[in-house]
C-alpha cells in the first residue's frame, strides 16, 4: 500500500520552535496570497509572522515534488526569512481568543499568539458532490490525486479519466500524462458554446490564452469530452469503470483512477471563528481587503476563488493595508478588478445546476463517508442540525468539511457547525496551554 508518509522528503521546510508569541501582524494561512500579504507588510519594516497547518508553505499551487517547496515559494520564503519574517510551519489556528489573539497548536503543544492586526489567507478546498461509487479505492478529487502525485504515488500506465468541470481539469491532465498516467478521457460539464465564450474573454486577460495554448498542447493526444459528466463508478472493491453521459447517450468506460473536480470551496472555518461577516460563501470584504472585524484582513480564495494571479494581487493589498499603507494598495485596485472580471467570467461558464449534480444520486449513495450516512437517511430532514442529530452526519475525522459543502448542493443546507477548536485537541494540549496561562 502506497504510505505517502514515507515518501516525503527529508529536506522538506519544516516548522522550527516559536521564536515569539507576540507580532503586529499575524498572517494565518501560508499559501500565494499568506506569502504575498507577508512580503508586502514587511516591505514596510512591520513585524510579521506567518503561520501554516501544513509542514511546508506555498500551498496546493506551489508544492513541488515530494512535498518539497517548489522553487518559487522556496525563494519567497527565503527572502521573507532574510527579511526578518517569522515562519511558522506545521501550526494550526485552532481558537480566536480575546485581546487580539489566538489559540496555535504546533508540534503538539498550544499556545497564544497576541497580534495588532491579523490577515486571514486560508484559501481553498475541492468540492466534493457525491454519486454512486465515489467511495470506492481509485476515486479522488483531481487535486487531491495531482497533491498524491506530487507526493510520490506512482501512476505509471494506470488508465484515468479525468472528469467534472472548470481549467484544473486540464491542468490536472496534463501532470498526470506527464508523470506517465495513461488518461484516456476528459469528460467536462460545460458545453462547448459556453467554452468557446470564456475562451473569447480570456483574449482580455494578459497571459490566459497563451497559459490555454501551453494546456492545450499538453494535453495532445487525449480524448476532450464536452457536455459529459459522470453518472456512477463501479468495480469490485475497487474503481474498474465509470459510466459517463454525453447528449443523453450513456457509455462504459474501463479504467484504473477517476479524478473527479467540481469547483472550489473556501476555507472559511478560520474567519467565521473570528466573527467576520460572510456574503455568498465567502468573506465579505472591501476592496482593501479589511473584513467587518476591526483589524481583521482577508485575503485569496476565501474571498473569491479566482485563481493564483487574484490571490497574489489580493495578498499584496491585504499586506499593504494592515501595514497602514492605502497608496500603495490602492495602486493595485485596477489589476485586483481586471482579475475579478475575468474569475467571475470563469465562474459563470462553469457553474453547474445543483439540479443536475442530483439527478445521479441514489437512496444508498453514502453523503457522509467518515460515519457511513446515505442518502436516503437524511433527503426528508429539515437541516444540518437536524441530520447531526439523527445521523451523526459531519461528526466524523473531518467534521463536515466534506458532507458539509456536499449538502449544501444536494439540499441547499449551510454548514453551521463551526466552532473552537477548529481540530481534535488532547487534553494535554489544552493542559499545557492553561498551565503556561497560569
Amino acid at each position: 500500500m502506497y504510505d505517502l508518509a514515507s515518501n516525503r522528503s527529508q529536506t522538506a521546510w519544516r516548522s522550527k520552535p516559536v521564536a515569539k508569541k507576540k507580532t503586529e501582524i499575524l498572517v494565518i494561512g501560508g499559501g500565494p496570497a499568506g506569502l504575498a500579504a507577508a512580503e508586502a507588510a514587511s516591505s514596510h519594516g512591520k513585524q510579521v509572522t506567518v503561520i501554516d497547518e501544513n509542514p511546508a508553505f506555498g500551498g496546493q499551487i506551489w508544492r513541488a515534488e515530494k512535498s518539497e517547496l517548489s522553487e518559487k515559494a522556496k525563494n519567497l520564503v527565503e527572502a521573507l526569512e532574510k527579511n526578518g519574517v517569522e515562519m511558522i510551519a506545521s501550526c494550526t489556528c485552532v481558537a480566536s481568543l480575546p485581546d487580539k489573539r489566538i489559540l496555535a497548536l504546533s508540534n503538539g503543544k498550544t499556545f497564544p499568539i497576541r497580534y495588532d492586526k491579523v490577515i486571514i489567507a486560508t484559501g481553498a478546498r475541492e468540492q466534493f458532490v457525491p454519486f454512486p461509487g465515489w467511495t470506492l479505492p481509485g476515486v479522488f478529487g483531481a487535486g487531491g490525486l495531482q497533491a498524491l502525485v506530487k507526493g510520490g504515488y506512482d501512476i505509471s500506465g494506470k488508465r484515468i479519466v479525468v472528469a467534472g468541470t472548470g481549467p484544473l481539469l486540464l491542468a490536472v491532465a496534463a501532470y498526470l500524462k506527464k508523470k506517465g498516467g495513461n488518461v484516456i478521457l476528459i469528460a467536462e460539464r460545460t458545453d462547448l458554446l459556453s467554452l468557446i465564450g470564456f475562451g473569447l474573454s480570456a483574449l482580455r486577460v494578459p497571459g490566459k490564452w497563451r497559459e490555454a495554448l501551453e494546456l492545450r498542447k499538453e494535453i495532445r493526444g487525449i480524448s476532450y469530452m464536452t457536455s459529459s459528466s459522470v453518472l456512477w463508478a463501479d468495480g469490485n472493491g475497487k474503481l474498474s469503470r465509470v459510466t459517463i453521459t454525453n447528449d443523453n447517450e450513456e457509455s462504459e468506460i474501463e479504467c484504473d483512477l477517476l479524478a473527479i473536480g467540481w469547483h472550489l470551496v473556501p476555507n472559511l472555518e478560520v474567519p467565521t471563528l473570528f466573527g467576520c461577516d460572510l456574503l455568498a460563501c465567502a468573506v465579505n470584504a472591501d476592496e482593501y481587503m479589511r473584513t467587518s472585524v476591526e483589524d481583521v484582513l482577508s485575503a485569496g480564495e476565501i474571498n473569491f476563488v479566482g485563481g493564483l494571479e487574484l490571490s497574489l494581487i489580493e495578498g499584496k493589498i491585504a499586506g499593504h493595508s494592515a501595514a497602514e499603507n492605502l497608496e500603495a494598495a490602492r495602486g493595485l485596485l485596477a489589476k485586483r478588478s481586471r482579475l475579478l472580471t475575468f474569475a467571475s467570467s470563469m465562474l459563470n461558464t462553469f457553474l453547474t445546476d445543483p439540479e443536475e449534480l442530483r439527478k445521479a444520486v441514489t437512496n444508498d449513495t453514502i453523503v457522509c463517508r467518515c460515519e457511513d450516512v446515505p442518502y436516503g437517511r437524511v433527503k426528508d430532514l429539515k437541516g444540518f442540525n437536524e441530520a447531526k442529530l439523527e445521523t451523526r452526519l459531519g461528526m466524523g475525522q473531518c467534521q463536515g468539511r466534506v458532507c458539509g459543502s456536499a449538502c449544501e448542493v444536494l439540499f441547499g443546507w449551510e454548514a453551521n457547525s463551526v466552532r473552537p477548536p477548529l481540530v481534535p485537541l488532547k487534553i494535554s494540549e489544552l493542559a499545557n496551554f492553561e498551565t503556561e496561562n497560569k
